[in-house]
């Protein structure tokens, strides 16, 4: 019986190879370049717009398209994001198919992105979720599919090379003997099936001679890269954390500033040789952290109970601490297991929502006076040193050129603490108090006080008399 069983399964698997084979490569490479696309958007900046581009895979029926994290600026609003387009291979739709910009994973930093008129779009596009998925072993030949930009006509080619191994960062990551894909491009096995996501190359070391003079310069390919991310770990990942809007707010925070691996010989030093070690750099006062009593050099070395993993480089056990806490639950304990001299406890963290980011900080642009002002954040504290429990003022966000705010010599980071000599507290007061300087003819310059770098310094901008 286990022999019929055996000899029904290895059918099952030849029959498989046998009809994916059955297609020459050609075909294989024609069907799944169906699934790339090429995005092309614009950033609405105060006086100007500013062109981006990348590459998106096509992971349902439905339209939606997931980028890695460099296709869109993490610190811009995406209400700024406008006319996004997408692209099929070799452009067949002319103007391209309208999408709209559906958020980011705050895990892993994909974007997601939602085609408008799928109708049109399923003509050119197929889902990567239509073919069948593999794990390749080393050796496997391996093969992806890229894309070139408008200027050269959205052109999908192919490329190939070996596995060469297979490194948990923290996601099962594969790597090519060479260049497969396109950042964010699909990988697949010699069969036709789904071997994985590829992700930004690699900077690769190069020795470099200019007349008599040797540099040692690091580069990267950012047209193609030899790394992705496993399709079973992908797949996991991709569906987890689709945002249901552009500022979805609900990441867990615990009040930590800066973590970094144990270096090797420390870690040896104390026998912690089998598994992950992170020193906590910094612990924010009045935060979940500091609640739960956890300090500044604790090491951290356990969460939920669990050990932290042995990943190499060192630096992949610090992504995937930060990565722990990403994904707990806010209001959820955290069990963190610590060595503190030559004690070990355990802490009980209860995550919060993280303070706001960047690209979720409020801003008003002042188009007579030229400047924008931006809501005074946590890592504005953070970056200057301050107490981040008392978030006041607000920050230049952008300049005009030759306009009434740059003759005042007002530069962009310059973090304002009073307006017309009266101080300012949150972004509203702020904003209200500097719009009625601006609309008061009787007022000839708007005075500020600011803080730049180390200094503070006074500032006068003379209204525009035009």
């Amino acid at each position: 019986m286990r022999c019929k069983t055996t000899f029904i399964a290895g059918l099952a698997v030849w029959l498989l190879g046998q009809s994916l084979n059955a297609a020459s490569l050609p075909e294989l490479f024609e069907e799944r370049s169906r699934t790339l696309v090429f995005v092309e958007y614009y950033t609405q900046r105060e006086i100007d717009r500013q062109t981006g581009q990348g590459i998106g895979l096509v992971i349902t029926d439905e339209g939606l398209v997931v980028c890695l994290s460099n296709v869109f600026g993490e610190w811009v609003e995406p209400d700024k994001f406008k006319d996004i387009k997408i692209f099929p291979s070799s452009n067949p739709t002319g103007e391209g198919l309208p999408a709209e910009y559906l958020g980011q994973d705050w895990v892993n930093g994909w974007h997601y992105l939602k085609i408008k008129d799928m109708e049109q779009a399923r003509e050119y596009l197929s889902p990567i979720t239509e073919f069948e998925t593999g794990r390749p072993v080393i050796g496997d030949v391996v093969w992806g599919v890229c894309m070139t930009p408008g200027d050269l006509d959205y052109v999908a080619y192919y490329r190939d090379g070996k596995l060469s191994t297979i490194q948990p960062l923290p996601l099962d990551t594969g790597f090519a003997t060479s260049e497969v894909a396109v950042p964010g491009g699909p990988v697949f096995l010699e069969d036709g099936r789904f071997a994985g996501w590829a992700g930004r190359s690699l900077p690769m070391e190069r020795d470099l001679w200019v007349g008599q003079d040797y540099f040692r310069a690091n580069i990267r390919n950012p047209d193609e890269s030899l790394m992705f991310v496993l399709a079973e770990p992908f797949y996991e990942e991709v569906f987890k954390r689709i945002p249901t809007g552009p500022l979805e707010h609900a990441r867990p925070w615990i009040g930590i500033a800066g973590t970094q691996p144990l270096d090797k010989e420390t870690a040896s030093f104390m026998g912690l040789t089998d598994q992950g070690v992170i020193i906590v750099s910094e612990v924010l006062e009045d935060t979940p952290a500091d609640r739960a009593g956890l300090e500044d050099r604790d090491l951290v070395v356990k969460i939920n109970g669990k050990p932290l993993p042995r990943l190499k480089p060192d630096s992949v056990v610090q992504v995937y601490f930060e990565r722990e806490i990403l994904v707990s639950e806010i209001g959820e304990p955290l069990k963190l297991g610590i060595l503190r001299d030559t004690e070990e406890l355990e802490v009980e963290v209860i995550p919060q929502e993280s303070p706001t980011l960047m690209k979720e900080a409020k801003r008003k642009y002042f188009d007579e006076i030229g400047l924008t002002l931006r809501e005074y954040i946590l890592g504005d504290a953070l970056q200057r040193r301050e107490d981040h429990r008392e978030l006041k003022g607000v920050v230049v966000n952008f300049i005009r050129p030759n306009s009434p705010a740059a003759a005042g010599n007002v530069q962009p980071s310059d973090w304002v603490q009073e307006i017309g000599g009266e101080s300012v507290g949150e972004f509203e007061e702020a904003i209200q108090r500097f719009e009625e300087l601006a609309n008061d003819d009787s007022v000839e310059e708007i005075v500020l006080l600011v803080q730049r770098g180390t200094e503070t310094a006074v500032l006068r901008i003379r209204k525009s008399t035009n």
